[in-house]
């Protein structure tokens, strides 16, 4: 399911789910030209296995480098796994204030 965030944006949500993440390496090198913001910092996951092939470009607010001016993935085919699992109702910390998993303005 695709999540549609045009519904709320921009009158009452900002992106402010869309912060900094992990993202695959090879991600990052493939699209950091298309970062929307200054990157201050690459942090680099430490370890073996799947995480050390993970780096967390953060930005000077910790807002997504991949959040354009009107609140849209410019990597959406590619993003990491956790954008992708957001509002889909699976985890109660990735779940948006304003939309139920259905696409649905919440009532409450």
């Amino acid at each position: 399911m695709s999540f549609d965030c045009t519904k709320v944006i921009p009158k009452k949500c900002k992106g402010d789910c869309c912060g900094i993440v992990p993202i695959p390496k090879q991600t990052w090198i493939k699209n950091r030209s298309k970062s929307q913001r200054e990157i201050v910092e690459i942090v680099k996951i430490a370890g073996d296995g799947v995480m050390s092939d993970t780096v967390i470009p953060r930005t000077k607010n910790d807002v997504c480098p991949f959040l354009d001016k009107n609140y849209r993935c410019v990597i959406y085919d590619e993003r990491p796994e956790v954008c992708r699992k957001f509002g889909d109702g699976t985890h109660p910390c990735l779940c948006c204030p304003f939309l139920e998993p259905d696409g649905k303005l919440k009532t409450k």
